[in-house]
């Protein structure tokens, strides 16, 4: 993870569902909650750039869509 993104307040975080474990990045409470979800074959890490802009107004959450990225295969 970038530097400027943990200092920002971002943490990486993993959810089990009993069945998968999916691998997200979660920001500082800042506001309204908002979801991105990367493109078919893409990780989190592709909103890098703009993830501390975001996080000014938002509680930005960045998920790794099942099979991609961090999250599990199945």
């Amino acid at each position: 993870m970038l530097k400027n993104i943990k200092k920002a307040g971002f943490e990486e975080r993993q959810f089990d569902s009993g069945e998968v474990k999916l691998n997200y990045v979660e920001g500082p409470d800042n506001g309204l909650p908002m979801i991105l979800i990367p493109a078919q074959a893409a990780s989190w890490e592709n909103y890098q750039k703009v993830l501390v802009t975001l996080s000014l107004k938002f509680h930005v959450f960045v998920l790794d869509i099942r099979g991609h990225g961090k999250s599990d295969w199945t």
